[in-house]
């Protein structure tokens, strides 16, 4: 009897997002839908932010040495 393995690639995690703080009270069960909506787009917010200010920096360091 053969066996069939279905191979999954290796875990790499994505360092260039934010993976968003957990507080105490959100486990207490008083969080509201909306207060976590908010979170998720303030954090989402912050990402791109941080996304547009890493190619920002990486598109100056190649102009000063001059790569276009």
């Amino acid at each position: 009897m053969s066996r069939n393995y279905c191979r999954t690639g290796n875990y790499k995690p994505d360092y260039s997002i934010c993976g968003s703080v957990i507080y105490n009270y959100d486990f207490d069960g008083y969080v509201s839908m909306t207060s976590m909506a908010e979170r998720i787009i303030s954090d989402w917010k912050f990402d791109e932010k941080c996304k547009k200010n890493a190619e920002n920096r990486d598109r100056n360091k190649n102009y000063k040495k001059g790569v276009k």
